[in-house]
């Protein structure tokens, strides 16, 4: 059942690429540019999705808690296992999700993370539920990094401001009740961070991964899913009506 999930998900990736939604600079199963990972001891900079456009980074991952890193099985695709992280906190999920923002990748660029509102959109398919939040303002302990130097968002006095040019950190979904999370159950998520630049509201980029837990649950296709799909179609027929040309 989880490979059918994949494959269906995977086509449905394939099939947004096709119809121009994927952006080119998105990188799968790879690592932060440097300062890399310092949202904690422990997390490897290994295994995110990663989007970078011109000087942004923009990075999703999953860990195993108190273990290390998922890594994806196809593209963006990061399968778990249900159940509680017991018996180090068995009031939490077995996952994390990881992300980050770097606004000077590379050491080029000049925003700061005053100039620019980041989102966190989390869907749940079980469910049929959403949530979207600015994740700079929602956690007071978001690690920092300020161009040269990074701070551990954990220890006081040391969060991310709007002075500084990236932030990381780690959450589990049981911070989320809205969601109706339930971590003994076969879900789906969809996580999704962006950016947009304040001065003018433009899009700064975006990335995404896919949760599977257990053995998932239904995922929708993109809406340039059925579009790839007449477009075919199309293509037939038209392939048809030219040898039938021929024949004649």
């Amino acid at each position: 059942m989880r490979c059918i999930l994949n494959r269906l998900i995977a086509a449905a990736i394939g099939a947004a690429a096709f119809g121009g939604v994927a952006n080119a600079s998105t990188v799968y199963d790879t690592s932060l540019v440097a300062p890399g990972v310092y949202f904690g001891s422990g997390n490897p900079n290994t295994d995110w999705t990663v989007n970078t456009d011109g000087s942004i980074e923009l990075g999703l991952a999953t860990i195993h808690r108190e273990v290390g890193a998922v890594v994806p099985t196809s593209t963006n695709i990061y399968n778990v296992p249900t159940g509680n992280d017991s018996p180090f906190n068995s009031a939490r999920a077995w996952w994390n999700f990881n992300f980050s923002v770097n606004l000077r990748a590379g050491g080029t660029g000049t925003l700061t993370l005053g100039d620019v509102t980041p989102t966190l959109q989390i869907q749940d398919y079980l469910h049929g539920t959403s949530l979207t939040f600015n994740p700079f303002t929602a956690f007071p302990d978001n690690s920092a990094f300020d161009g040269t130097n990074t701070r551990n968002g954990n220890v006081s006095g040391q969060q991310a401001t709007t002075g500084d040019v990236g932030f990381q950190n780690s959450e589990n979904l049981v911070f989320f009740p809205s969601l109706g999370f339930d971590m003994n159950a076969n879900d789906t998520f969809l996580i999704t961070l962006s950016l947009l630049n304040n001065s003018d509201n433009s899009s700064l980029g975006s990335v995404s991964e896919y949760v599977v837990v257990g053995t998932g649950a239904p995922t929708p296709l993109p809406a340039a899913a059925p579009l790839f799909a007449s477009g075919l179609a199309g293509l037939g027929w038209l392939a048809r009506r030219r040898k039938k040309k021929q024949i004649a």
